[in-house]
C-alpha cells in the first residue's frame, strides 16, 4: 500500500433534531490531524476526557480510510469500545473513504458493546446530519442522546443560565471550528510548499 495520510477528528454535539420522523444528530468535527498510520487512529485521551468533562458533547469519532477500505477494522472495533468504556456512553463512528461517508453506532447492552451500521451525510465535511435507527433498544430514555438537550425539554427553572450555557457551548464549536480551519490551512499550506518543492 502506498504512504496515506488519515485525517481524523472529534465529534461533538452540536443539536439533536427529527427530520422526516426519523431521529438525527447534528455533530460538529473537532481537534482535526493527520497521521499516516491506517487504522490505529491515536486521538489524545486526556484532551478528549477534559473536553467531555467539560461540556459532557463527545458523541464519536471520524477518520478517513485509503482507497477500497470502505469498514471499519477490528482495531477499530476495539478502539470504540475502550472509548465507550472510558467515556461511560454510546458513540458514532465514521469512516470516510473515496469520498462516501460510513457510519456505525457503538452502544453498551446487556454488559456487552455491539456496534450497528448506521447513515451520516456532510456537505462541508465539519458538520455531520448522522441518521439512527431508533430501535426501542437503543432509544430509550437513558440514552445518552436523548438527554439534557434531547427532542423534549423540561422548562428550565433559570432559562437566563440556560442560556448563558447554550451560548458558551456555541463558543466553545466556533472555536473548534475555528481551530480545525486553521489546521486545514496549515496543511494546504504544507501540501503547496511539497508540491513546489517537487
Amino acid at each position: 500500500m502506498t504512504e496515506f495520510n488519515e485525517v481524523c477528528k472529534v465529534l461533538i454535539n452540536t443539536d439533536n433534531f427529527n427530520k422526516d420522523k426519523s431521529p438525527y444528530v447534528l455533530c460538529t468535527a473537532i481537534n482535526l490531524f493527520e497521521q499516516n498510520k491506517f487504522a490505529h487512529t491515536e486521538f489524545n485521551h486526556i484532551k478528549i476526557q477534559e473536553r467531555e468533562n467539560k461540556y459532557k458533547d463527545v458523541v464519536g469519532f471520524y477518520r478517513t480510510s485509503p482507497p477500497k477500505h470502505f469498514q471499519i477494522t477490528p482495531a477499530d472495533v476495539e478502539t470504540m469500545k475502550q472509548w465507550i468504556k472510558s467515556l461511560e456512553k454510546s458513540l458514532i463512528f465514521l469512516v470516510e473513504c473515496e469520498g462516501v461517508l460510513n457510519a456505525w453506532l457503538f452502544t453498551k447492552k446487556d454488559n456487552e458493546i455491539i456496534y450497528t451500521e448506521i447513515k451520516a451525510d456532510t456537505s462541508n465535511n465539519v458538520n455531520y446530519y448522522v441518521w439512527t435507527d431508533p430501535t426501542p433498544s437503543f432509544w430509550g430514555n437513558a440514552d445518552f442522546l436523548l438527554q439534557g438537550e434531547g427532542y423534549i425539554q423540561e422548562e428550565s427553572d433559570d432559562p437566563v443560565s440556560e442560556i448563558i450555557e447554550r451560548i458558551e457551548n456555541m463558543e466553545a464549536c466556533l472555536s473548534s471550528v475555528l481551530a480545525g480551519m486553521d489546521n486545514l490551512t496549515i496543511a494546504v499550506q504544507n501540501l503547496v510548499l511539497t508540491l513546489t518543492k517537487k
